[in-house]
């Protein structure tokens, strides 16, 4: 089931409208089953299928601003107790470039 989901999104061809039909199969495929996580996999995508199927549009994730946000969360620990924004800012112009 999950090399199904994959091959959904793997297609490069494969249009917004294709990529709801092909979603709307793996849903039934997974209705089948007995994987409670798939079941939570399935409903958590349907809950948000519009953002999903977005995917489709330009083929791009916001997987560059998640890692941008984990450095930036990861230097911020670093950097607790720090009063001065300036400074603050100043330290992350360093770090990120």
């Amino acid at each position: 089931m999950l090399c199904q989901l994959r091959a959904v999104f793997s297609d490069k061809k494969c249009t917004r409208e294709e990529g709801r039909e092909k979603l709307q199969r793996w849903y039934k495929t997974v209705a089948a089953c007995n994987n409670r996580e798939m079941k939570a996999v399935r409903e958590q995508i349907k809950q948000r299928e519009e953002d999903v199927l977005n995917f489709f549009n330009a083929r791009s994730t916001n997987a560059s601003a998640e890692s941008l946000n984990a450095e930036l969360k990861a230097f911020r620990s670093q950097l607790r107790g720090v009063a001065d924004f300036e400074y603050f800012m100043y330290c992350i112009c360093k770090v990120m470039g």
